[in-house]
């Protein structure tokens, strides 16, 4: 397969063409003493999947994404996306939920929760009296967030 020469100070190595060698490369082993022949790793799968753009949920309410991922999630994500330009954003731009809160003059606390399990992704719009405000993209001025002018993206991803 291929031949190892080394002295204290440079290692070479000849890597012979055929079979064995197939995604090899040259690297220094786990005692950091010696150069070897290794085997790249496995590079992980990596599965997303987004729903389409969903009316969100109503005061005290949820939305659920089937995400057929076959497990929960790694990791996941809920984006705001802007329907109608308001308050400095214009069509396509995206929010992350966090973004938008209630504010109730004592606590500033998120407006949704988003959480995973093995086959939804649940948005859930938090049930208080409070409207929810976000801040204007160029002010940074608190305005009330309206609904009916931005859709939610909800993302789903899992490294295998």
């Amino acid at each position: 397969p291929g031949d190892l020469i080394q002295d204290n100070t440079v290692a070479v190595v000849k890597l012979a063409v055929g079979a064995g060698n197939a995604n090899k490369f040259v690297g220094v082993n786990s005692a950091g003493t010696a150069m070897t022949l290794q085997t790249f790793p496995t590079i992980p799968t990596i599965t997303v999947r987004a729903s389409s753009q969903l009316t969100l949920p109503a005061i005290g309410t949820a939305i659920t994404f089937a995400h057929a991922l076959g497990a929960q999630p790694t990791t996941f994500q809920c984006n705001f996306i802007c329907t109608t330009a308001n308050n400095g954003y214009s069509t396509n731009d995206q929010i992350p939920y966090v973004a938008v809160s209630f504010d109730d003059a004592t606590n500033e606390e998120n407006a949704y929760s988003l959480c995973a399990d093995a086959t939804n992704l649940t948005l859930v719009q938090y049930a208080v009296a409070n409207s929810p405000t976000f801040l204007n993209k160029t002010s940074g001025v608190a305005v009330a967030f309206d609904l009916t002018q931005w859709k939610a993206i909800l993302t789903g991803i899992i490294f295998a």
